[in-house]
């Protein structure tokens, strides 16, 4: 299993404020630029968690300061059985 840009913009649309949907376009720009405040980065990693089982910790948090940082991080700690059935 792999965690994909579409995964995370399911995580993010209806849940937390952002100006656009993640793009490939998008992918390194940092969630400030659009339109993401830190509680919303919170947030994102806190849904990552429940949905992925893949805990993020506060200081990988702030690391975490683009959709492509994002997605790399989940995919490095992906386990295969993560997603749970609520998501699809």
């Amino acid at each position: 299993m792999k965690f994909t840009l579409d995964d995370l913009n399911r995580l993010i649309d209806g849940h937390i404020d952002i100006d656009a949907r993640i793009t490939e376009s998008t992918l390194d720009k940092p969630y400030a630029e659009l339109g993401m405040d830190s509680l919303g980065l919170v947030d994102l990693a806190e849904r990552i968690n429940i949905s992925y089982r893949v805990p993020v910790p506060l200081d990988i948090i702030e690391e975490m300061r683009t959709p492509r940082r994002t997605v790399d991080y989940v995919n490095e700690h992906l386990d295969g059985d993560a997603r749970t059935s609520s998501d699809h």
